[in-house]
């Protein structure tokens, strides 16, 4: 099934842009705003430039946050998601 661009990033890159921001995670949100920002600005609808907007803005803030406190200051350990891969990372280093 082929989806187009504007619904891929409206389905599936938003969630992943926002659930980065709520774990924290810096690095990710600041990849996807800078490589999906210039087709945002001319294919998607104004909501969803709204929301990479308030992600610029929040990345601002986290940079400054990092490089006050260190990096990964920000990245909650405590995130479900954050959990998962963490106990997955464990488990495949004891495997080896």
């Amino acid at each position: 099934m082929y989806v187009d661009e504007r619904s891929n990033i409206e389905n599936f890159i938003v969630p992943t842009l926002k659930l980065r921001m709520e774990m924290g995670w810096i690095g990710p949100v600041e990849r996807l705003i800078n490589f999906y920002m210039p087709t945002i600005r001319k294919i998607c609808s104004e909501e969803t430039i709204s929301i990479f907007e308030e992600a610029k803005l929040w990345l601002e803030r986290a940079i400054e946050h990092e490089r006050i406190h260190g990096k990964n200051s920000l990245l909650n350990y405590d995130h479900p998601v954050c959990r998962r891969a963490l106990k997955r990372i464990e488990k495949s280093s004891h495997s080896h």
